[in-house]
């Protein structure tokens, strides 16, 4: 073998997990606060459930079976295998099958060996991105961020990210009242972008402590490719850094537009999620 090998720390190891955990851990709980808001309609008509087990986190909607969002399970680690039967026999009775998110950890190697005995197989990665400052490009002058801050503006954001998510309009009534509540979170802060004056996209920021969540930022297609999701996630770092938040850090598709937007920004890889599903 020739040349020399790079030698990594173990603290610089551990410091990696101990984000890795931390992000896990923030997400975890805005998408707990998420479905709880729609659990609390009145009937949960979503059929809205959340369960614990170990550090592992199921949530489900037996309304919603086809929906990967609200059928998955979070902080899934080798050390929780022995509630892996648990975990599945939570949705089997309720006729879902979940989608498994796993974040890289100590065990995961036995994670991946007992899901797979389940019958699950890795279908896709999910990029876990961390920011410290902004970057030097030059933000759009055509784009403008705000915050909402009146009802007149929150229905202006429900609109457009109903659109912006492109919902079917046969399901946009069931889709607002399932997000009415999120003006009134104490840890949400809510964004809309304008192009040329125009409404063209929305966001959230998550605070929990000094952790923030750069969460479900959404533009219409037809303004798409024109500054608009860069300038989201400008404005939500820059918040965040003027919060005193100590870990910033956000989700996407890998190799997406927003991935690639994320490391455009000021945001870089920290690590992969492995989604595993159920291979029929």
């Amino acid at each position: 073998m020739t040349g020399k090998q790079a030698v990594v720390s173990s603290e610089l190891v551990q410091q990696f997990v101990g984000v890795g955990d931390t992000c896990e851990l923030a997400e975890a709980e805005f998408t707990k606060q998420r479905m709880q808001g729609i659990r609390d309609r009145k009937d949960n008509p979503c059929g809205i459930e959340i369960g614990q087990f170990g550090a592992a986190i199921a949530f489900v909607a037996t309304a919603l079976p086809g929906m990967r969002m609200f059928n998955r399970v979070l902080n899934f680690k080798g050390e929780d295998v022995d509630r892996l039967k648990d975990v599945l026999q939570f949705y089997s009775v309720r006729g879902v099958t979940p989608e498994f998110e796993v974040a890289p950890h100590d065990h995961s190697s036995i994670a991946f060996e007992h899901l797979a005995e389940e019958g699950f197989r890795q279908a896709d990665f999910h990029g876990a991105f961390v920011g410290n400052k902004l970057s030097g490009s030059v933000p759009s002058e055509r784009v403008t961020v705000t915050v909402v801050n009146s009802s007149s503006e929150f229905d202006k954001f429900s609109e457009t990210y109903l659109r912006a998510w492109e919902v079917d309009s046969r399901y946009s009534s069931a889709a607002l009242a399932n997000i009415s509540f999120w003006r009134d979170r104490r840890d949400w802060c809510l964004y809309i972008a304008r192009l040329d004056g125009q409404v063209a996209g929305v966001a959230i920021l998550f605070k929990k402590g000094e952790v923030a969540y750069l969460a479900n930022a959404a533009v219409i297609e037809n303004f798409r490719r024109n500054g608009v999701h860069s300038q989201l996630i400008r404005s939500r770092l820059q918040e965040a850094f003027t919060l005193g938040c100590r870990t910033i850090f956000s989700h996407a598709a890998w190799n997406s537009y927003s991935h690639r937007n994320m490391l455009r920004n000021g945001l870089q890889l920290c690590y992969t999620k492995a989604i595993w599903r159920y291979q029929t």
